[in-house]
């Protein structure tokens, strides 16, 4: 109960019900009243009515509370519609702000990738793939007739070789063309094999740093004579084969490389041996 009348709120109740109560007293004793006036039916004339005094005041208690909750119930709605104003600006600049981190996010993005394409195309500019020809061997057409004999009149020339990456990033073979090529003039001022085409690779074969592929090969014609024959096995009278060709491959960057190779049959060590003449032979 002592807790309940320290409320100020109770407090004020108390104060205003003793104040109405000695006002009645005060009407009932002494007769002392209070008019209050309105609009008439009749206009200019007011119509009053006389109450006693706690009446009179409760009255205007009344009125002025009813013009206060008015005047409260104004001043609410007009700061719940600022209210409202502010947090539909405050979600509007939270969106545009969302979607300004979005498209700063997207850029950095795009940045950070753009980034990573350099360092990689960096990187393959450093160490970019190189792609060398090896171990090219012939191979006996009959073997079972012609013992140790690697060229045959009237037969083809076939063999294998392989296809090294010496460089340091992947390397893919799109395409590649090896010609078999014997003559006893020399090699020609125009490589044998200008404007022929290529193997095209319906798979690209992808080569990573130090991987070796095998690419067997067949010459278009056969060896006319078996004199020929005799002859380049034995390098006489200036008969010579020859096995040569491109291969052609892209790096990650999409660019087109080609290495071009020239290999001459050596009848002293009756080996495929490398020929130095850039025209026919060289990296790219």
């Amino acid at each position: 109960m002592l807790k309940l009348l320290r409320n100020r709120w109770v407090q004020l109740g108390l104060c205003v019900a003793v104040i109405l109560i000695v006002l009645a007293a005060i009407s009932f004793f002494f007769d002392v009243t209070g008019a209050i006036c309105e609009r008439g039916k009749e206009a200019g004339k007011p119509d009053c009515g006389h109450y006693n005094l706690a009446l009179f005041v409760l009255i205007q208690i009344y009125k002025a509370l009813d013009v206060t909750s008015a005047l409260i119930t104004a001043i609410a709605t007009a700061l719940l519609t600022g209210v409202t104003y502010m947090l539909v600006r405050l979600g509007r600049e939270q969106a545009e702000a969302a979607s300004r981190q979005i498209a700063i996010s997207g850029q950095q993005a795009d940045i950070q990738l753009k980034q990573q394409q350099i360092e990689r195309m960096e990187l393959i500019a450093t160490h970019r793939p190189r792609l060398r020809i090896r171990n090219i061997v012939v191979k006996n057409p009959r073997p079972e007739i012609m013992r140790g004999s690697l060229f045959v009149g009237g037969d083809f020339v076939s063999g294998q070789l392989y296809v090294s990456n010496v460089g340091g990033t992947d390397a893919t073979i799109i395409e590649h063309l090896v010609l078999v090529y014997w003559s006893d003039q020399g090699l020609p001022m125009e490589r044998p094999y200008e404007g022929q085409d290529g193997y095209v690779y319906q798979s690209p074969v992808k080569l990573q740093a130090g991987q070796s592929v095998p690419i067997p090969f067949q010459s278009r014609d056969v060896i006319e004579t078996k004199d020929i024959a005799n002859m380049i096995r034995n390098g006489q009278h200036s008969w010579q084969l020859w096995v040569m060709g491109w291969v052609e491959y892209v790096d990650d960057s999409n660019i087109r490389r080609r290495t071009a190779f020239c290999r001459r049959y050596d009848p002293t060590s009756r080996r495929i041996v490398r020929k130095e003449d850039e025209d026919y032979d060289h990296e790219e």
